[in-house]
C-alpha cells in the first residue's frame, strides 16, 4: 500500500503536511528507523494537540487570550502568587473544585480567569468561565437556571467565576436571599476564593498618561474563609 494511502487511512493529515521536512531532517541527522518513526508520530501528535487546543479556545469564546506570564503580580501585592501557581497546575479541575475571583473592576480578575482557562484548554479540558457575576441583577428565571447549572456541576466539574460583589451582596444579585444562600452553599463547598484588593490597571494607565492626578481609594471586597 502506498504511503499516501496509508496516511489517508490513518488520518494523519498533520504529518502529511510536514513529511518532507521530517524526512529531510531525519536524513541529515542519520536517524535510525525507530527514531524516525518517533519523530513522525510526534509531528502528527503535536499537530492534533494544537488543533484541539484551538478548537477548545474557540468554544470557550474568550474575548481575548491572556496568560499568567503576562500578569503583573507586582501591581497586585494582595494576590498570593503561590496560590495562583497551584491553581495553574489544574489540580482543582481534577478534584472538580471551583475558583472564585473577587475584587473591584480592573484589578485583573478576568485576566487571571482567562489565563487559567487557557491552561485548562491546553491540558485538554473544555472551559466554562462566568465573568463579572452580579454586574447586572438576574431575573427569577435566570437565577433559577444558574442554580440548576451549579447543581448539575456540583462535585462533577469545575467552574471559574469572577465578581466585583462580595458574597453578602449576592442576595441582591438573585433578588432572593434564600436562593443566594443555596447557590453559595454549592459554589463554595469545594472552592478556592481569591480576594484581589488594589487599583485598577486601566486607571494606572490613565495616570501614566497624565489623565488622572491621584489614585481613588479601591472598593474593598469582604474577605471570606472557605
Amino acid at each position: 500500500m502506498q504511503l499516501v494511502g496509508l496516511r489517508e487511512k490513518m488520518r494523519m493529515g498533520h504529518l502529511a503536511s510536514q513529511l518532507e521536512t521530517v524526512c529531510e531532517q531525519a536524513a541529515k541527522r542519520d536517524l535510525a528507523y525507530k527514531e524516525f518513526l518517533t519523530e513522525a508520530l510526534a509531528t502528527e501528535w503535536t499537530g492534533r494537540h494544537l488543533k484541539g487546543v484551538e478548537a477548545r479556545l474557540a468554544l470557550a469564546r474568550f474575548p481575548w487570550i491572556k496568560t499568567l506570564d503576562q500578569f503583573d503580580f507586582t501591581f497586585q501585592p494582595s494576590l498570593d502568587r503561590k496560590v495562583v501557581r497551584e491553581l495553574a497546575g489544574l489540580s482543582f479541575v481534577e478534584r472538580a473544585e471551583n475558583v472564585i475571583l473577587l475584587g473591584p473592576p480592573g484589578v485583573g480578575k478576568t485576566h487571571l480567569a482567562i489565563a487559567l482557562g487557557v491552561k485548562a484548554a491546553e491540558a485538554g479540558h473544555r472551559v466554562l468561565i462566568l465573568d463579572e457575576m452580579g454586574a447586572l441583577p438576574m431575573t427569577r428565571e435566570e437565577a433559577s437556571l444558574f442554580f440548576r447549572l451549579l447543581s448539575r456541576r456540583y462535585e462533577k466539574a469545575s467552574l471559574i467565576l469572577t465578581s466585583n460583589k462580595s458574597f453578602v451582596d449576592w442576595g441582591e444579585i438573585f433578588n432572593d436571599q434564600v436562593l443566594a444562600t443555596a447557590i453559595l452553599d454549592r459554589l463554595l463547598h469545594h472552592a478556592t476564593t481569591l480576594n484581589i484588593k488594589g487599583e485598577s490597571y486601566r486607571l494606572k494607565e490613565k495616570r501614566k498618561a497624565g489623565l488622572l492626578s491621584s489614585a481613588p481609594g479601591p472598593k474593598e471586597v469582604t474577605p471570606t474563609t472557605n
